[in-house]
């Protein structure tokens, strides 16, 4: 029997009593992530099933994937309306749910709303053959006149999030639509020198990205290498993270997400008339069905109607109750973890709009009840329950892009689209929760202050060390020295040791990218996010909704940045025209609340984020900030914070435009600004022939 079939199933859901840290599972007895989950079944190529967690199954699959050679990996799968359950802690019981999802191999049942994991090789091919199973009879699919009102919401099509492939034709161009019925093959050809790291795939239709991800549509992306550094070329950081005897080390992959489903009558357009408590928080009767069909599930909500006349400005997350999801699980418990042992924790921000701030601290409260009660009583029982000291996470890569040096960090920070790739060793046996902290509103997506969240457990087993502790980050280190000593080649075992031994645990000898840093520039952009009310324009139907605009930065306007020449995303316009090879320097900043960047194909580097009010650069490692350690990293997803009274960071970031020449997209990753219009599209072309001139008036003179 599983360790999760063990679990006790009772009236309160989950209850901790005194010292046995008895657990009972409250979503299902398939709820507890047991090391033996789906380990008997054997890897597809390339696919795992969605209960990744368990480090077993991810080792098998990643053993099947590298004794091949780079090939094809095919994976068909339909998106249709799939009929589940999803734990709600605020009753403690299951709500029924209807959501599109990706229905086919590799999915599992008991948890349909999180598609598997796809796992590929540098020099693979990976065909993804989607059918598209949704209802034609879409009451969302009508002209509004307006591209940047959400619509037609059944139709869809995919993105590859940060993988370095073509935007064009079938590969991943996310201006196709795969329409109500309609079968298409996408194409990604995976470059033999793409870096190894955690990406991720979900839809991208313009206008309906919000609500189909926020339904659960995300997956990872895994790209595996085991290319060792050489004398003049990095190597992939996961050729050094295994033991002395080669085994590599155990892994998680945590996908986060945020179902923002409602229960209530449907209008004519399909939207909800959102059924809420007498605090206004979402709620769903026994017999209702809960769904993702509106714009009115996200962005802003406010009431200035209040008893104590302060109005009530939340995010509809916030407002709505619902909790975050670990791998489509709400509240799960994680076990098979070991006393000591060094896993690496893949964590993907796969949610629509909510900032995510992830901790583990050891449980060390006596008996309470999680389920009930509202948000700032589940806020509490973490403040009073949950509260050892944060174990130290180190950071290994962003956006699946090795770092180039490792940050020790007790809180791992997810915007929108953000991963992360952390080492993690329990240091003993227990229960830890795992928590999405409180923190400010100049930290926060939507610029609001938000309170602690119990994600879910991790029982951690055997003995605790009885010999002298030393530190976690020795300990790590002493993992890293050991696995140079044995796995790296001879000519640059030495300097890699170097690297890992100061108090600086530097992975220069894993780092994809050279740094563009010092290198000289071809030109420079600027950018800017906001939004700002428009009364003339009703956006949703019965009132009215911000403009979600992209321009560009007027920088000689004073201390400040002010945003010019800013609009909305008009389709066939071209916004930004790049040159194939060409060294940017992007100046960014985002107005009015907090937005993060993402532009496809070219992953940008952090060169400084400067706080307005102090013009200190956050993103140094020794700046004590929420954003320190960013300085010199590579991402594709970069968070554009501003201050309490709107005033912007300015970010500045390089890029260059390699290899690949089409037309893609650069847009907020809060995905419904992205269906207002906060998105802009880029076209990378080949640099002008300097002889062109030239040629052309030789031919003139020729012909006359």
């Amino acid at each position: 029997m599983s360790n999760a079939s063990k679990s006790m199933i009772g009236k309160k859901g989950l209850t901790i009593i005194g010292l046995s840290l008895i657990v009972a599972c409250t979503q299902s007895p398939r709820n507890s992530w047991a090391d033996d989950t789906q380990s008997a079944e054997a890897p597809m190529a390339g696919i795992s099933y969605a209960s990744y967690a368990s480090p077993k199954q991810q080792i098998a699959a990643r053993d099947a994937l590298l004794s091949r050679p780079a090939g094809t990996v095919e994976w068909s799968a339909r998106i249709a309306y799939t009929d589940g359950e999803i734990y709600n802690p605020a009753t403690g019981k299951m709500d029924k749910v209807k959501l599109r999802s990706y229905q086919g191999e590799g999915v599992d049942p008991d948890v349909p709303f999180v598609p598997p994991a796809i796992n590929l090789r540098p020099g693979d091919t990976f065909l993804f053959n989607l059918k598209n199973d949704l209802p034609a009879d879409d009451p969302s699919c009508v002209d509004h006149g307006d591209i940047n009102i959400p619509h037609c919401f059944n139709s869809t099509n995919m993105h590859v999030h940060g993988l370095w492939v073509s935007p064009s034709g079938n590969s991943d161009n996310v201006l196709l639509r795969l329409t109500p019925g309609a079968t298409f093959t996408h194409e990604y050809n995976i470059p033999a020198d793409h870096p190894a790291g955690t990406f991720w795939y979900h839809p991208h239709l313009h206008g309906a990205t919000a609500l189909q991800v926020s339904s659960g549509m995300g997956g990872p992306l895994i790209i595996r290498g085991e290319r060792l550094p050489g004398a003049d070329h990095t190597g992939d950081i996961d050729t050094l993270l295994r033991y002395p005897d080669g085994a590599p080390l155990g892994e998680r992959i945590v996908t986060l997400t945020q179902i923002a489903y409602a229960c209530g009558a449907r209008d004519e357009l399909g939207m909800i008339d959102i059924k809420t408590d007498a605090e206004g928080f979402w709620i769903c009767d026994e017999d209702d069905v809960g769904m993702v069909e509106g714009y009115n599930q996200f962005g802003m909500y406010e009431n200035f109607d209040t008893p104590s006349g302060v109005p009530d400005i939340r995010t509809r997350w916030q407002v709505s109750g619902r909790h975050t999801a670990l791998n489509g699980r709400v509240m799960p418990t994680i076990d098979g973890v070991q006393t000591g042992e060094i896993e690496r924790w893949r964590f993907i921000q796969a949610g629509v709009s909510g900032s995510i701030s992830v901790s583990f601290r050891k449980f060390e409260g006596s008996a309470s009840d999680y389920e009930g009660g509202d948000s700032a009583a589940r806020a509490a029982f973490v403040g009073d329950q949950c509260t050892g000291e944060e174990v130290d996470q180190f950071s290994i890569a962003l956006d699946g892009l090795t770092r180039n040096r490792v940050n020790v960090q007790q809180r791992t920070m997810l915007h929108p689209g953000y991963r992360d790739d952390v080492l993690v060793a329990f240091p003993e046996p227990g229960l830890y929760c795992i928590i999405d902290n409180d923190a400010p509103k100049n930290e926060n997506i939507r610029m609001q202050e938000k309170q602690r969240q119990l994600l879910g457990f991790v029982r951690v087993t055997g003995d605790a060390d009885p010999a002298p502790q030393a530190s976690a980050k020795e300990r790590m280190q002493r993992f890293m020295l050991a696995a140079a000593e044995t796995h790296m080649p001879e000519p640059v075992r030495e300097r890699i040791a170097g690297e890992l031994s100061g108090d600086i645990i530097s992975l220069a000898s894993f780092v994809a990218h050279e740094s563009l840093i010092d290198v000289d520039l071809d030109g420079t952009q600027t950018l800017g996010f906001d939004t700002f009310v428009n009364d003339d324009v009703p956006h949703l139907p019965g009132g009215a909704q911000n403009d979600f605009v992209v321009g560009d930065l007027d920088l000689d306007s004073g201390p400040l940045p002010k945003l010019i020449n800013a609009s909305e995303y008009e389709m066939g316009r071209m916004d930004r025209s790049l040159v194939l090879g060409n060294v940017e320097e992007w100046t960014l900043a985002a107005f009015t609340e907090g937005h993060p960047f993402h532009k496809h194909v070219n992953p940008v580097q952090i060169v400084s984020i400067i706080d307005p009010d102090t013009g200190i650069d956050v993103s140094a490692f020794e700046s004590g900030s929420v954003y320190a350690g960013l300085k010199g990293q590579w991402k594709d997803t970069v968070f554009l914070p501003t201050n309490l009274f709107g005033a912007p960071y300015t970010v500045t970031v390089r890029t260059q435009y390699k290899r690949y020449i089409g037309t893609f997209v650069l847009h907020c990753h809060i995905l419904d600004h992205e269906d207002f219009g906060m998105m802009q599209v880029l076209e990378v072309v080949m640099p002008p022939d300097p002889n062109a001139m030239h040629h052309g008036a030789a031919h003139h003179s020729e012909e006359h």
